[in-house]
């Protein structure tokens, strides 16, 4: 997948909801490339919808990333008459350090008041009670800026009641297999199979170019249909081109040339809005150039299409085919913690373009991927761990003579905190008491007092002792905190700074030459609306 985000928003063809949870998709490692088997919009649709009927780009119906159930993924919402009734729902959801997104009136948001009144879509990533702001995103451009809460109020409440819902993506069902791509690769097939255009668009629009307008007013809405339509098929047969190529396609170059020669011409358009002379542009040449491009794409996808299915259908010639052998993946780990590995390898490239890789943890079957990398947790601390990788294709297991790789795990020492004595800052309740942290029952936590930042809890190991590992295992965790340690309570230094916190278990190893007898998590921001909350707070000498 590509780690460049900015190649997705390019063209500026997807309407800002879809563009807002594609950031989702691409910051948590979604393969989404594989979920674009819809991108390609037909001609004739474009021709009715935008340049006849005048509809905006952003109001077409368009497919791509629409069916995002076929890998457990959906978009659930929920009705609001004002932001200040969405509250408990909000912080719930935020809590759970999941991104909200809702339909905001532009010209109530500082950043888009320059901007005609319209309707736009931003995320909501986290909410200060005590500074009464909002964290926002509003890709690609925003992530993490702060805004005051009464904007975002306003920004909500003077909507229509259309467009007061508030949005997330629901993914704890998501999954990603070898037989999800069959189906979507079976889903494109089938659809472009169907395809049949003549691609009079473009004559159409090279007609009314050509004609004289009355007014200058006329010109300009010609010029921005002309627009909206490109970005359509600019954006469309690009995302259709990173689908090709993810699912091991030969590579189709005349839908790049597509989607630059349409870029290039909507610029020129763009020109045209804001008083232009584009009369030297060949604008002619240039539409005509598109019909013949995509005429031989669509005629080149079909015949590939058939091409595959053909081969796909004798099994003695594909097992004959599938016997490659690959020589060296190249397959290094990487150990991130005492029982945690990072797997990467080559990347591998065939003829048959569905594939997986299997990882083999002491040939038990661990996980699948579709991608050249891969982590492995919770392995048995001091062990030998073998690690091999298979890679399956359409055809079945490709023969592998690649590294096989073992591992020793490290060694998890006795929690040296355990039952030692506790101090903190406050207690949220007489029943999430500090003495949980360490107390070795499971289910048992501490909890802050909510809403307040600067708040800490300390164990005293009543002796000083040489630290290697500290854990930390969150129930509400804290963004930014820093570990600091100290041998009388009194003068303390900081061992750990992270300002990068996540939740559930942080671990921090090979800690070098700290010797102390108090050791403290001292919260600097929370990363929710709550408290802090921690679970354990793990102590592991030398």
């Amino acid at each position: 997948m590509n780690v460049n985000h900015m190649d997705y928003y390019k063209y500026r063809y997807l309407n800002c909801f879809k563009a807002q949870y594609l950031a989702e998709l691409l910051e948590k490692g979604i393969p989404v490339d594989y979920l674009f088997f819809d991108a390609y919009v037909e001609t004739d649709d474009i021709l009715e919808h935008t340049i006849n009927n005048g509809q905006e780009r952003w109001t077409l119906n368009i497919k791509t990333l629409s069916e995002l159930a076929h890998v457990g993924i959906y978009v659930l919402y929920r009705y609001f008459p004002t932001m200040s009734s969405s509250y408990p729902y909000v912080q719930e959801k935020l809590a759970a350090n999941k991104t909200l997104y809702m339909w905001a009136s532009q010209n109530h948001l500082p950043h888009l008041a320059h901007l005609p009144d319209g309707v736009h879509v931003i995320g909501l990533q986290s909410y200060n009670e005590e500074e009464k702001t909002f964290t926002i995103s509003d890709v690609p451009g925003i992530s993490g800026h702060p805004y005051e809460e009464v904007h975002i109020q306003n920004a909500f409440n003077h909507l229509e009641d259309s467009f007061k819902y508030i949005y997330y993506l629901y993914d704890e069902d998501y999954t990603f297999t070898e037989e999800i791509v069959e189906i979507l690769v079976r889903k494109f097939e089938d659809s472009f199979l169907l395809v049949n255009e003549d691609f009079k668009l473009y004559d159409r629009m090279n007609e009314l170019f050509q004609l004289h307008y009355d007014t200058q007013d006329e010109q300009l809405t010609l010029y921005h249909r002309m627009e909206n339509a490109l970005a359509v098929i600019a954006g469309s047969r690009y995302f259709l081109a990173k689908f090709l190529k993810v699912i091991r396609y030969p590579i189709i170059s005349e839908l790049e040339e597509i989607s630059k020669h349409a870029n290039s011409l909507q610029k020129v358009f763009l020109k045209g809005k804001v008083g232009a002379n584009i009369s030297n542009y060949k604008i002619e040449d240039k539409l005509l150039l598109l019909k013949s491009l995509e005429l031989e794409t669509i005629l080149k996808i079909k015949q590939l299409i058939v091409q595959k299915r053909e081969e796909h259908g004798h099994p003695k010639e594909i097992r004959e085919h599938a016997r490659i052998t690959i020589t060296d993946m190249g397959l290094t780990c990487k150990m991130l913690d005492l029982n945690k590995v990072k797997l990467d390898w080559t990347e591998v490239m065939q003829e048959e373009y569905l594939y997986s890789y299997e990882i083999y943890v002491n040939d038990t079957l661990h996980g699948t991927t579709l991608l050249n990398t891969y982590e492995i947790t919770n392995l048995a601390y001091d062990s030998r761990v073998e690690i091999r990788i298979r890679v399956k294709n359409f055809s079945g297991y490709i023969e592998q003579c690649n590294d096989c790789v073992t591992i020793q795990t490290g060694y998890k020492d006795t929690n040296c905190a355990l039952g030692k004595p506790v101090t903190c800052s406050s207690e949220e309740t007489s029943i999430f008491t500090k003495e949980n942290v360490n107390n070795g029952v499971e289910g048992t936590r501490w909890g802050s007092v909510v809403g307040s930042d600067k708040e800490w809890i300390c164990i005293d190991l009543l002796e000083q002792t040489e630290v290697q590992r500290v854990v930390l295992n969150w129930e509400s965790h804290a963004q930014s905190y820093t570990i600091d340690v100290s041998d009388d309570n009194v003068n303390w230094q900081t061992v750990v700074t992270n300002d990068n916190g996540v939740g559930g278990v942080e671990e921090f190893n090979n800690l070098k030459d700290i010797k102390c007898r108090y050791i403290k998590m001292n919260g600097r921001k929370r990363g929710t609306t709550w408290g802090y909350s921690l679970w354990d707070f793990e102590v592991y000498a030398v």
